[in-house]
């Protein structure tokens, strides 16, 4: 996702802002890593994913309005 975000980022003229990208990148793909890069880790509970999932919803209303 950060990847797209930074592409998007560095389109000219920019898709989507410098400020979005990062705060996407923080809010979603740091959320989404704690997941699925945790050594053998599932979430202990529904709400680090749930909370992933909003993030990930917000960033795209952001991108898609």
């Amino acid at each position: 996702m950060g990847g797209y975000l930074t592409a998007l980022a560095a389109h000219t003229p920019p898709l989507v802002t410098q400020s979005v990208r990062h705060n996407c990148i923080r809010d979603v793909t740091r959320l989404r890593n704690r997941i699925a890069h945790a050594a053998g880790g599932y979430p202990r509970d529904d709400g680090l994913v749930e909370a992933t999932a909003q993030a990930a919803h917000a960033c795209l209303a952001l991108i898609l309005r």
